[in-house]
């Protein structure tokens, strides 16, 4: 075993049966070295070329054979590439070296960030069997059919709008029932009377002081009206005795007043809440519109959960690990979670939660999750809004490591950012996608093989074909780019190695040299560039 430090994570690596020489590969970088200090170069390509998992390639020794009859040498026999137990790799079996790795890291920046998971239940980076490939894909499959967070809290907003909210203060003692369950303050208006959804019900009368509303509602009609009005007479006289001797004595009297909190309901407006006139009304479409706007863009999904009283967005991201490479150990998805109630009931609490495969069937699953926040209906709107922004700003920090690795860097205007370094960078996505592709292969940040001009055909046509949240009409995202290479290596390239390398040294266009810089802008050479004639600018580099 060979045992050494990726950042602050302790990896061991597993020698090859018969392997005396490894091929690590980082960032478009290759280094050769031993079985032995293979963990130290890997750990010098992360430091250099940012974060990520680099790749191992084991070879067995050159050994070269003679023909006993003839004095001449034959070649060599070819390297061989061997996997880490000199067999092909047996799911269920087989430890990943790059999958540990992963894992390793991914548990530590876990704890880093302050959850707490679990730990496998098989060995970390044990590659999972057929079912676990295939719910990794289900998993994938699933989010992918989950709206953008952007589009679905958009419609969330239109449906709360329609329901018409307004807030009525009333002298909660004051208030009387109808035969047909109805309440309101009596009077001239035909419609002072409401219907009244249990959960306000409860909370009505839960905050006159008498309670039983899990029985008055089981009375039939006439009785529950007889008791509800019987305890809004005697509400009223105790009042009036109290206001009498407070007059006297001194003291304070409890008003008994509430706020009535109604909406458009099945027909017609009803009461779906009753709280103290200290509450502050941050609903659930001014959390729906704050909680789009703070991750809108990022290529979240998720759904709104909403049962009339309370709500529960969630907006979740997920890795982009192919299924087939998924392990023990595996985390998987990463996301925030607001739930909030309009009626009186909570308050409005976030937190940040990811997910971890503990198993081989990805079927035990670790949810480690923290709070975020938890915010209580009292004060402005401007401040709840403020401190609402800033839990969700905290859940993206402290999801930053997951997300920046799954690729999920929709922000950056590349383009922008290399008209700062080349004013000949075209402004149109389509006239300067062909150079951004042909300068990064052209400084080998993406390790291509084959005719430049046949590749950049197919990388603007893998473009073309994201769907994804990072690819932006208004302007060019990093991640846009790095997913059309990833395409590319799934799609049109067909060497197996290759694909790795292409996929690892795309998603190192992620990062920076270190965990707090910013990715230098991408380079553009246009393709017509003649040897000798313009090249790609030397500051371009990540």
């Amino acid at each position: 075993m060979n045992s050494s430090n990726i950042g602050s994570v302790k990896v061991q690596l597993p020698n090859a049966q018969g392997a005396t020489e490894v091929h690590v590969t980082h960032g478009g970088e290759t280094v050769v070295c031993t079985p032995a200090n293979a963990m130290e170069k890997a750990g010098e390509l992360i430091a250099k070329h940012g974060a990520g998992v680099p790749s191992f390639a084991y070879f067995a020794p050159r050994t070269p054979t003679f023909q006993a009859t003839v004095k001449e040498e034959t070649p060599a026999a070819p390297v061989s590439v061997v996997t880490l137990s000199n067999v092909t790799p047996i799911r269920g079996s087989t430890v990943s070296t790059e999958g540990k790795i992963r894992s390793m890291i991914d548990f530590a920046e876990a704890e880093a960030a302050g959850f707490a998971p679990k730990q496998s239940i098989y060995e970390r980076g044990t590659m999972v069997v057929d079912m676990g490939v295939s719910n990794a894909k289900r998993s994938r499959k699933d989010w992918e059919a989950m709206p953008l967070v952007d589009d679905y809290t958009n419609e969330f907003e239109e449906r709360i709008a329609a329901e018409e909210r307004s807030d009525e203060s009333v002298d909660a003692f004051a208030l009387r029932m109808t035969k047909d369950g109805r309440i309101g303050i009596p009077g001239p208006a035909s419609d002072r009377a409401k219907l009244v959804t249990p959960t306000a019900f409860q909370g009505l009368t839960t905050r006159l002081g008498y309670g039983g509303a899990s029985y008055l509602t089981k009375c039939s009609p006439e009785l529950r009206q007889f008791n509800f009005n019987a305890w809004g007479s005697t509400l009223t006289k105790e009042r009036e005795e109290k206001r009498v001797e407070a007059a006297v004595n001194g003291g304070t009297v409890d008003e008994g007043h509430l706020v009535l909190r109604t909406r458009n309901g099945a027909g017609e407006r009803e009461v779906f809440g009753a709280v103290t006139d200290s509450y502050t009304s941050f609903d659930v479409d001014k959390i729906a519109k704050a909680f789009g706007l703070a991750l809108s863009n990022m290529g979240a999904r998720g759904r709104v959960t909403y049962d009339g009283n309370k709500a529960r967005f969630e907006a979740i991201f997920h890795s982009n690990v192919k299924a087939e490479d998924y392990v023990a150990g595996e985390f998987f998805k990463a996301g925030i979670i607001v739930r909030t109630d309009d009626t009186g009931g909570g308050s409005i609490r976030g937190n940040a939660t990811v997910w971890q495969n503990l198993c081989l069937n990805l079927i035990i699953i670790d949810r480690a999750q923290q709070d975020l926040f938890r915010i209580r209906h009292i004060g402005s709107v401007e401040e709840l809004a403020k401190r609402f922004r800033a839990g969700i700003e905290a859940g993206k920090e402290k999801l930053g490591y997951f997300l920046k690795a799954w690729g999920f860097a929709v922000h950056e205007d590349v383009l922008a950012e290399a008209r700062k370094v080349d004013a000949d960078v075209p402004v149109r996505i389509e006239d300067a996608l062909p150079g951004l592709f042909n300068g990064i292969m052209e400084r080998e940040l993406v390790p291509v093989k084959g005719r430049r001009e046949e590749n950049v055909k197919h990388l603007v046509r893998m473009y073309g074909e994201d769907t994804s949240a990072a690819r932006r009409d208004d302007y060019l995202s990093r991640a846009s780019v790095v997913n059309a290479f990833t395409r590319f290596a799934h799609e049109v390239n067909s060497d197996p190695w290759a694909e790795d390398e292409i996929q690892r040294a795309a998603g190192g266009l992620l990062y920076g040299r270190t965990d707090s810089a910013k990715p230098a802008p991408l380079p553009w050479l246009p393709l017509d560039a003649k040897k000798g004639g313009k090249q790609a600018s030397p500051t371009f580099s990540r």
